[in-house]
């Protein structure tokens, strides 16, 4: 399956262009960050600069077993800590 149709390019964009706030993220490219042992990690990149983008995996998945909202609540909570961790757009 060919990373395109796993983060599908026409409905993100304008997501991304509604989090940013940037128009720029219409166009961006998208690469899979290779090694992840379970979430699926991309690199997207535009004039606007880059996001990293974590999402499950697909197929048939446990419930909460890939919870991404989970793991972007934790990073926000521990943001201004002592704690490094992304900005979460």
């Amino acid at each position: 399956m060919a990373h395109e149709e796993l983060i599908r390019p026409e409905e993100l964009a304008p997501v991304l262009v509604r989090a940013t706030g940037d128009e720029r993220w219409h166009r961006f490219s998208s690469s899979l960050i290779a090694g992840g042992k379970s979430n699926l990690t991309f690199e997207l990149e535009s004039e606007a600069g880059a996001l990293i983008l974590r999402r499950p995996p697909t197929g048939d998945l446990l419930p909460r077993a890939h919870d991404m909202g989970r793991e972007a609540r934790i990073q926000q909570a521990l943001s201004g800590t002592e704690v490094p961790v992304p900005d979460i757009v």
